[in-house]
This record gives structure tokens, C-alpha cells and sequence, in this order.
């Protein structure tokens, strides 16, 4: 008798054993079928809690950061006069792919050490109607309206300025900068233009002598 009793003990904990193993795993999940995902609304939160989806009128908010940039305008290692364009109208392209919120700093450099004067003109968007030849005299238009109804002056980020660059103690290289501009440009614009104009006679030491920078503030998106 005492053996047939421990045989029922076993068969008894042998049966409930996988049931509460079953119970035990917190993996399980029993299966779902026909069960669609409830949807996921993409939005902003009222006063009261409810999504109002976003769209083009209430876009979600962007990331913004400081991007710099470096461009080596292609310039002539000859004589220039006083008047005379500095390597053409150049492009400024940043990391990011939204507009630009801010222009900061613009500097120049000059690596074989020139000290010239040099007038910066920067644009929110390619100038259609002006003349930007190196070596040649430069005329910004002010009377003709491109294509998208702007005319060239107006599309300046900026007053134009002039730099003179000066080398700095230990070092060979010249510099000149325009710092704290806080300058905002056309809503949209994703890549500026920029020229500059010779203030007085210099030769440069090669055709890859100046180093224009420029720190923006951009939207991520």
C-alpha cells in the first residue's frame, strides 16, 4: 500500500508540473489572430490630452544646431586692382537639410599671408542678374527682378562688409573675421552665395590661397 501511494503522489505532481511551468514563463503570450494594431497618431497635445495630428499648418517641432563650413573660392595667383571680383560667386552648403535660422561668423583666411582689404557680399539666393567674373569689375544689379521676382540687392543676408587680414603672432597664415553677426536669412534658405570684392592691389600665393568660413545656426529635418 505504502508503494501504490507514492506512485499516485508522483503521477499527480508530474501532471501539474507543465501546467505551472506554463504559468511561471512571463514570455508567453498567447496568439492574437485577426487582431488589427491599433493605430499611432502623430501630434501635439491639447489642454485636454487629445492628438492634433500634425500638418504643414502645425509642423512638429525641429532640431537645430551650429554647422561651419569651410569654401576655397578658385582664385588668380596674379596681381589684383582695387574693384576687382575675388574668385566669382561661390555656394555654401551645411550638413543639415532644413533652412538656415542664422548666420553667425564669417572669416577669411589667407595662407600664404596676404593683407588685403576685402568686402564681403553674402545672399540668401543665387543673384541672377549681377556679375561676378574673377579678376573682373564687380556690379551688383539693382534694377532687374529675377525669375522669382527678387532683385540681386535685395537678396542680401547682409550689409557688406570689409575685412583686412592681418597675420597673427606665430603664424604665417592672415586672417580676418566678422563675429556675432546674428543675421537671419529669407525663410527657406538652405544655401547661401557669397563673392568678394578687392579693396586694394594683393596677390595671392596660389589659386587656393583664401579660405572663406562661415558658422550658421540650421534646422535638422
Amino acid at each position: 500500500m505504502r508503494h501504490r501511494r507514492v506512485s499516485a503522489a508522483l503521477l499527480m505532481a508530474a501532471s501539474i508540473v507543465p501546467a505551472a511551468a506554463a504559468w511561471a514563463d512571463l514570455n508567453y503570450q498567447p496568439a492574437m489572430q485577426g487582431v488589427p494594431a491599433a493605430p499611432v497618431e502623430v501630434g501635439w497635445s491639447d489642454q485636454s490630452g487629445h492628438v492634433v495630428p500634425a500638418s504643414t499648418a502645425r509642423p512638429l517641432p525641429t532640431e537645430s544646431f551650429s554647422d561651419r563650413t569651410v569654401s576655397v573660392p578658385a582664385v588668380s595667383a596674379s596681381a589684383y586692382a582695387s574693384g576687382n571680383d575675388v574668385g566669382g560667386l561661390n555656394s555654401l552648403s551645411f550638413q543639415g537639410s532644413g533652412p538656415i535660422a542664422l548666420v553667425e561668423d564669417i572669416n577669411v583666411k589667407s595662407l600664404s599671408g596676404q593683407t588685403p582689404m576685402l568686402t564681403v557680399y553674402l545672399f540668401d539666393s543665387a543673384p541672377q542678374h549681377s556679375t561676378f567674373n574673377d579678376k573682373g569689375t564687380f556690379v551688383l544689379d539693382t534694377t532687374t527682378p529675377g525669375s522669382d521676382g527678387l532683385l540681386d540687392i535685395d537678396r542680401l543676408v547682409i550689409v557688406p562688409f570689409a575685412v583686412t587680414l592681418a597675420a597673427g603672432t606665430g603664424s604665417s597664415v592672415s586672417f580676418g573675421d566678422n563675429s556675432n553677426l546674428a543675421r537671419i536669412p529669407r525663410s527657406g534658405a538652405a544655401t547661401l552665395y557669397y563673392t568678394m570684392v578687392s579693396g586694394s592691389t594683393f596677390t595671392p600665393g596660389s589659386t587656393t590661397d583664401l579660405r572663406v568660413g562661415v558658422q550658421v545656426v540650421q534646422q535638422h529635418q
